[in-house]
């Protein structure tokens, strides 16, 4: 009798584990956002909910990652942020390319009449270093709960194209919840942030594929573009989510264009995911196949 309970019990642990697989990225976007959402009703200041919510696709992605495979699994996830071998030269082009996204802002604006003249923020050296940390360590939870957690499983089935602009638009729909009252972006019009960060997410998925998977790479990138807003100066705050859209939107178009057909082409399906597909299973229930610029290992798989 004791035998026939713990295997039910197996059994039962087993059947719950599998269901979090399958359905583990509509789990973690569910969640994330009914998380976000309720963040906002705190009674905490705007730009401490802005930090609790930065945290939240990193604690779901971390609890989701421990009962679906371990603790291995939870140390592969926190692994991907130790990923200090890489080609330098990555790290220079994310900063290069924040840098040219608030230059061309700027730019832009400076045409338009908007401002007589491209200024920098007037901070001290250590204001800028301390700004620069925190953007940085601010943009890490961010990157490992959708990089590192929900772009790989998209990445089995999607493009890095199709799978960046899925991410964008739920990320984006979270940074909503900013602009509402009390919270950091008040009363900002919503459209340009959706496609902002959408473009944002977007460019953040070339850096992840070209880079086989490396957060640090997208998480300098990610800070970078927030740190060089000291370049914006004079603009104000609605016309800078208008044209950093236009801007965001346009670069992601010449990387698309310019990585075609590799960014837009969607990995393969092997045998046993084709007899998957032709029986009606799920998507999610499909295996990864390794194709060197879409598929990145999942963390129980390292």
């Amino acid at each position: 009798m004791l035998q026939t309970n713990m295997s039910k019990k197996e059994h039962g642990m087993n059947t719950h584990t599998s269901r979090i697989k399958r359905h583990a990225l509509l789990i973690f976007c569910t969640l994330t956002i009914a998380l976000t959402s309720a963040a906002t009703r705190l009674p905490l200041p705007g730009e401490v909910v802005s930090v609790v919510m930065v945290f939240i696709p990193t604690l779901i992605a971390l609890s989701l990652t421990a009962m679906a495979d371990g603790w291995g699994g939870v140390r592969a996830l926190l692994g991907k942020l130790a990923q200090w071998r890489m080609r330098p030269t990555w790290i220079v082009i994310a900063l290069a390319l924040g840098l040219v996204l608030r230059v061309t802002m700027s730019g832009i604006a400076l045409l338009l009449g908007l401002i007589p003249a491209i200024h920098l923020r007037p901070w001290s050296p250590m204001q800028l270093a301390l700004f620069a940390v925190m953007l940085f360590l601010f943009a890490i939870p961010e990157e490992l709960g959708w990089r590192g957690y929900a772009l790989p499983k998209l990445l089995k089935t999607h493009s890095p194209l199709v799978a960046g602009l899925i991410i964008g638009m739920l990320w984006g729909s979270l940074h909503l919840a900013l602009t509402l009252p009390g919270m950091i972006y008040a009363g900002a019009p919503q459209l340009p942030i959706l496609l902002e960060v959408t473009g944002l997410s977007v460019l953040a998925t070339w850096f992840y594929v070209r880079t086989n998977g490396n957060l640090l790479v997208t998480s300098v990138f990610h800070a970078a573009q927030s740190f060089f807003v000291i370049v914006t100066d004079g603009v104000s705050p609605e016309q800078q989510l208008w044209l950093m859209a236009v801007v965001l939107l346009t670069t992601t178009l010449v990387v698309a264009i310019a990585e075609w057909p590799s960014f837009a082409q969607k990995p393969p399906l092997d045998g046993e995911a084709r007899a998957r597909r032709a029986t009606g299973q799920p998507r999610d229930a499909l295996p990864g196949v390794t194709a060197p610029t879409t598929r990145i290992p999942e963390p129980h798989e390292r």
